[in-house]
């Protein structure tokens, strides 16, 4: 049996097959009505919560919303957190945090970096780039604007990437942070049991052409417990943790 602790209008089902999870888009029916939720179902509620102030306040995930995380009981396996996500861009800027994030578009092998930034918002869903007499335009309402140089900047596609693999390897490790602050909040989770924390990813493009959509970190409930009552050295804790990527 698998049950989603949010409501059904924020949740995602979550399947879980043999050794893998298969998210299928879709609502889990809520508890009955008057039903009291039990204590691993409160906990995995904060958990979820914790994990929402990371991605939240992280400079490396870009999420929508200030409650990304589905939180699941998944009977005899254990717990599953999930979340969509993009990483911040190439130039992100640490000052002002969430409020200003970069957006790449690509044309002839080069990538141009567009600020949509605090000073003044661009809204690039839908919209137009064109590249005029060596200057960068929008299409804004119908009309080309040209960008000032504060708003844009150009790379090659192999730095690109590779800025994408720097901020990618830092998301995972929060990722990894977030999996191991779970052992002291999840201790209704039977022997035995997993937890873990699966991120689905938007245009995260890495060096060699390789791109990844889903990355999961998991962990057993029992080494979660034993790091958390200090019996298992951080070291030894992270060496347990499973990193999947697909």
């Amino acid at each position: 049996m698998l049950r989603s602790l949010r409501s059904p209008a924020h949740c995602i089902l979550a399947t879980c097959l043999a050794c893998a999870a298969v998210l299928v888009a879709g609502q889990v029916p809520p508890a009955a009505a008057g039903e009291r939720p039990t204590k691993i179902e409160r906990q995995i509620t904060v958990a979820g919560k914790m994990i929402d102030e990371m991605l939240v306040d992280s400079p490396n995930f870009l999420v929508s919303g200030r409650e990304p995380t589905d939180g699941f009981e998944i009977e005899d396996m254990g717990a599953l957190f999930v979340f969509e996500a993009s990483l911040t861009g190439p130039e992100w800027d640490s000052e002002h945090g969430s409020h200003s994030w970069f957006w790449p578009w690509k044309k002839h092998n080069r990538v141009f970096v567009i600020n949509r930034g605090h000073k003044r918002e661009i809204l690039m869903d839908g919209d137009q780039i064109v590249i005029k007499d060596g200057d960068v335009h929008i299409s804004d309402g119908g009309k080309l604007r040209k960008l000032d140089d504060s708003e844009w900047d150009t790379m090659d596609e192999k730095t690109y990437r590779e800025r994408e693999l720097e901020t990618y390897e830092r998301a995972k490790a929060e990722l990894v942070d977030a999996l191991l602050d779970c052992g002291d909040m999840l201790t209704a989770l039977p022997p035995g049991q997993t937890v873990r924390i699966e991120a689905r990813l938007r245009e995260i493009e890495l060096p060699g052409d390789r791109e990844v959509r889903r990355l999961t970190v998991r962990a057993k409930s029992d080494d979660l417990r034993s790091y958390s009552d200090g019996r298992l050295s951080e070291t030894d804790m992270r060496a347990r943790v499973e990193i999947k990527e697909s």
